[in-house]
Order: C-alpha cells, then sequence, then structure tokens
C-alpha cells in the first residue's frame, strides 16, 4: 500500500486539442507518448499557444482485456483548424481531487491505487462530475528518476456544499 496526499483544484474552463484511440494497456506507451508530442507541436504550428500541462482522459477500463478510448488532451489558447485525427472541443469549468505520482508509482498496476484513492477523496467530498478521471504531466518525465514527481492522478468532482 502506498501512501498519497490529496490535494485539491479548481481548474477555469478550457480549449483542449485531443487524439483519442481505444488502446489496450499494454499498448499505451506506443500511444500516448507520439500523441502528446504530436499536439504540442501542432499547437504553435498553428500559431496558438499551450495553455496548461497535457493531460489524458481514460473513458473505459484500459487494461490488457479491455481497450477503454484514450483521450490525449494538452490545453491551449488562440485559434486552430481541426486536421486528421485531432479535434478541438471546450472543457468545462471544474474541480477535482488529486495526487503527485512518482515514476515508481506510476507503473501498472500499481497507479490503480492512485485512481482508487482520488475516486474515494471525490466521492467523501462530493459527487462525481460528467467529467472523467485523468492522468496529468506537469514534470518532465523523460527526465524524472524514479522517486521524482512524473505525473498526476485527477478525479473531477462536485465538491458538497
Amino acid at each position: 500500500t502506498q501512501t498519497f496526499t490529496v490535494h485539491t483544484r479548481d481548474l477555469p474552463a478550457r480549449l483542449i486539442a485531443t487524439i483519442q484511440r481505444r488502446v489496450y494497456q499494454p499498448d499505451l506507451d506506443g500511444f500516448l507518448p507520439p500523441s502528446i508530442k504530436r499536439l504540442l507541436e501542432f499547437i504553435p504550428a498553428q500559431g496558438a499557444a499551450i495553455a496548461g500541462p497535457p493531460f489524458v482522459i481514460y473513458h473505459g477500463a484500459v487494461t490488457a482485456d479491455s481497450d477503454g478510448p484514450v483521450e490525449v488532451c494538452v490545453p491551449y489558447t488562440g485559434t486552430l483548424t481541426p486536421t486528421a485525427g485531432i479535434t478541438l472541443r471546450e472543457e468545462e469549468a471544474h474541480h477535482e481531487a488529486y495526487v503527485t505520482v512518482t515514476k515508481r508509482q506510476f507503473e501498472f498496476p500499481a497507479i490503480l491505487e492512485a485512481f482508487d484513492v482520488t475516486a474515494a477523496y471525490a466521492g467523501a467530498h462530493g459527487t462525481c462530475s460528467d467529467l472523467i478521471c485523468r492522468e496529468v504531466y506537469p514534470y518532465g518525465w523523460d527526465q524524472a528518476d524514479p522517486e521524482a514527481p512524473a505525473a498526476e492522478v485527477a478525479w473531477p468532482y462536485l465538491p458538497n456544499g
């Protein structure tokens, strides 16, 4: 069992560029980094600005047996024109519970505990929103050593009161 400190934050409504695909867990490494890189290059190439760290939304279970849709997202400001495979949409403002995970904690299936902790916090302090759990990448993943912060697991919810 790992120990995670849960934090909360409010995020404003924001424009996001996304790439979505059905992916099995063993294939995530072949989908996530190239998709993040493509979005991080696409946004400034069209004259818009990156407005936050990349994040990944899991629209369904992603395991060796389940290819729940996975959506790679990068917030932006400015004007973009969608292109093949890249969708543009607005994500609503929301509140979320999140934990910071190290590269070692991020390994599957250990990462599932971070999702469980944030889901439990959200359930104890509010109700789930229409938004779905996600991984956020505000740190330099490639430079992170196994014990350094590498990502965040976040769970959107509607706070009580």
